[in-house]
C-alpha cells in the first residue's frame, strides 16, 4: 500500500513537471511590431514594459487570448497571443546569420593562415627530408666502408699468428744470412790478405834470385877473366 502510495505521488510530482516544463518555454514578439506587456488581460490594463520585435518572454501560463510571460530582466505580465511566436523572429534570425557568418569569416582567415604556415612547414619538411636522404645515404656509404674494414680486419686477425710465425722465421733466415755474409766477408778478406802475402813473397823470391843469379854471373865473369 505505501508503495502503490509512493507510486501515484510520484506520478503526479511528474504530471506537475510536465505541465511546467510545458508553459515554461520561449516565446518572441512578432516582427515589425512593438508590444504592450500589461498588469492584466487587456487594454484597459496599466503598461509595465514596451517589448521590441525578438524579445525573448519565458511563458508561464495562457489561454485563448493572452499569454502570461516573463521578460529577462523579471518583469510579469500578459500579451496578447496574437503578437507572440514560436519562431524565432526574421531580426534575430539575420542578426545570427550575421553573427555566424564573421565567426566563419574569422575561422576561414584563420585556416588560411594555418595553411600558409602549413604550406611553409611542409616545404621546409620536404627540405629536411632531402637533407635527411643525403645524410642517410651518406651514413650507409660510410657504414658499408666500415663494415669491408671490418672484414678486412677481420681476416687480418684471424691470420695474425700465421704472420707473427712467418715474420719471426724471416727474422731468423735474415740472421743466419747475416751471420753468414760476415763470415763470408771475414773469409774474403783473409784470402785478399793471403793472396797479397802471397803475391809479395814471390815478388820477394824473383827479386832474391835475380839477385844472387846476378852475383853469381859477376863472379864467374870475373874468374874467366883472370884465367886470360
Amino acid at each position: 500500500m505505501k508503495n502503490k502510495h509512493l507510486l501515484v505521488f510520484s506520478v503526479l510530482i511528474l504530471i506537475t513537471l510536465s505541465g511546467a516544463i510545458a508553459f515554461a518555454e520561449t516565446r518572441y514578439v512578432i516582427d515589425q511590431i512593438i508590444v504592450n506587456l500589461r498588469e492584466g488581460k487587456g487594454t484597459d490594463f496599466k503598461t509595465i514594459k514596451t517589448l521590441k520585435t525578438g524579445t525573448p518572454l519565458e511563458v508561464l501560463d495562457e489561454d485563448s487570448s493572452y499569454v502570461r510571460v516573463r521578460t529577462k530582466t523579471g518583469e510579469e505580465g500578459f500579451v496578447a497571443k496574437q503578437y507572440v511566436t514560436k519562431q524565432t523572429p526574421s531580426p534575430l534570425v539575420i542578426q545570427r546569420l550575421q553573427n555566424d557568418n564573421k565567426r566563419l569569416t574569422a575561422e576561414l582567415d584563420q585556416l588560411k593562415k594555418i595553411s600558409t604556415t602549413q604550406s611553409e612547414l611542409k616545404a621546409n619538411a620536404e627540405d629536411e627530408i632531402d637533407q635527411l636522404d643525403k645524410t642517410l645515404n651518406q651514413s650507409r656509404d660510410q657504414l658499408k666502408q666500415m663494415q669491408q674494414r671490418y672484414e678486412d680486419l677481420r681476416f687480418k686477425s684471424e691470420h695474425i699468428v700465421q704472420l707473427a710465425e712467418e715474420r719471426d722465421l724471416l727474422d731468423a733466415e735474415n740472421k743466419k744470412l747475416s751471420s753468414e755474409s760476415l763470415q763470408l766477408r771475414q773469409e774474403n778478406e783473409d784470402f785478399r790478405r793471403s793472396q797479397t802475402i802471397r803475391w809479395f813473397l814471390a815478388g820477394g823470391g824473383v827479386f832474391l834470385f835475380g839477385w844472387f843469379a846476378g852475383k853469381i854471373s859477376r863472379k864467374g865473369g870475373r874468374r874467366d877473366h883472370y884465367y886470360r
